[in-house]
């Protein structure tokens, strides 16, 4: 039998740098060569970094947990809108029957007979409710120009300290309620404080805030517009009448009015106190910022600015008359001028917004310089 002869490997002619091969000696490569990828010697291997581990790789995760939480999307608008419609219905029940609300919401035996403090002053938490329900629509809105998802959260813990307050003091006047009007009331509003709890629990966006709000109260609005002075002013004096109303229901009363009713009337007085020391001020900061940024065309600012002139107004068209007639105590004018006051803030604002010279969500009026020029152009 022959043997078989090997096969001698075909000669392949040396090539020039940049050159290819002739069809024919690629065509008469062995299996083996076509099978074996083309190396350039000169071409260096691509190393790829190794993440580093230990202290900087946990960093790395932690930024990532916190900045997960922060971009994850807390409750829906319409959580908010609907709670804007429950207070808007509150308002409208409050100033058109006020000596009804009474009757059904008081104990007998504390609110026998129905007196001038409550109608007066169930009138002015009705005006109240007018700001509960701006500042939920504004959030709702989404639009506050500016550093807005920080002033949507300062607002919802406005809200959130408003509810919770709200309902602690319910619990403890529970003997002066009707038996059936208790429960809705904690209902109500452990419902306005769960809301804004859970949203900035479950966004995470609940930290810091504290130290947000009094950042902006301790700076004070030097050469700043006139109307953030106003606001800044309202910031101030509104937990002044708020502290006397919720701490001191009985003396508050008494210098108001020039007399006091009793308990049921203390514990209205202490639903208004709540108001004027978590709601307020945080409001009126929100929009001193906004007159700062030149913000005021927002919706969120002219959603809060109706709100507030709405409540103003309902004030003055309560206690002006009623300190014309009975004359009341020295604390009367003194808080009538500052809901004067924020009436007249808050159309001013509503001017300047609707006017266009606030930029409208966060854009820079006219004639003020954009972050995008330079500094030189800014000056």
């Amino acid at each position: 039998m022959a043997e078989p002869q090997p096969v001698a490997a075909t000669p392949v002619p040396a090539l020039a740098p940049g050159e290819q091969a002739p069809a024919s000696a690629k065509a008469a490569a062995t299996p083996a060569q076509q099978a074996m990828p083309a190396l350039s010697p000169t071409t260096p291997t691509a190393v790829r970094a190794r993440p580093s581990g230990g202290r900087a790789g946990a960093t790395s995760a932690a930024a990532g947990i916190r900045r997960r939480l922060e971009e994850r999307r807390g409750l829906p608008s319409s959580a908010y809108l609907s709670m804007a419609a429950a207070c808007l219905a509150m308002a409208l029940l409050l100033l058109a029957a006020p000596g009804v609300t009474a009757r059904l919401m008081f104990n007998k035996h504390y609110a026998n007979p129905i007196d001038a403090q409550h109608t007066i002053l169930l009138r002015l938490l009705g005006g109240a409710s007018f700001v509960g329900a701006a500042a939920a629509a504004a959030i709702a809105s989404g639009s506050w120009g500016g550093d807005g998802e920080r002033s949507a959260d300062l607002a919802k813990l406005a809200l959130l300290g408003q509810g919770l307050a709200n309902a602690l003091t319910f619990a403890y006047y529970s003997n002066t309620i009707h038996r059936l009007n208790l429960p809705a009331e904690l209902v109500v509003n452990g419902a306005c404080a769960l809301l804004p709890a859970m949203d900035l629990l479950s966004t995470g966006r609940y930290r810091g805030l504290l130290s947000e709000l009094g950042r902006r109260l301790a700076a004070p609005p030097a050469g700043a517009p006139l109307l953030a002075v106003a606001h800044y002013t309202l910031a101030v004096l509104f937990p002044l009448s708020g502290v006397a109303l919720f701490y001191f229901p009985h003396t508050a009363l008494y210098h108001f009015f020039g007399y006091s009713y009793g308990a049921s009337t203390f514990l209205l007085s202490k639903l208004a106190g709540v108001v004027d020391k978590a709601l307020m001020p945080v409001l009126n900061l929100l929009l001193k910022d906004a007159a700062d940024r030149a913000a005021l065309r927002s919706r969120a600012a002219r959603l809060l600015n109706t709100g507030q002139l709405l409540c103003a107004l309902v004030h003055i068209a309560t206690l002006l008359p009623y300190m014309a007639r009975e004359g009341g105590g020295w604390m009367l004018p003194m808080n009538l001028a500052t809901w004067v006051l924020a009436f007249v803030t808050s159309a001013a604002g509503l001017v300047v917004g609707a006017s266009g010279r606030a930029g409208s969500s966060g854009q820079p009026s006219m004639g003020q310089p954009t972050l995008a020029e330079p500094a030189a152009k800014a000056e």
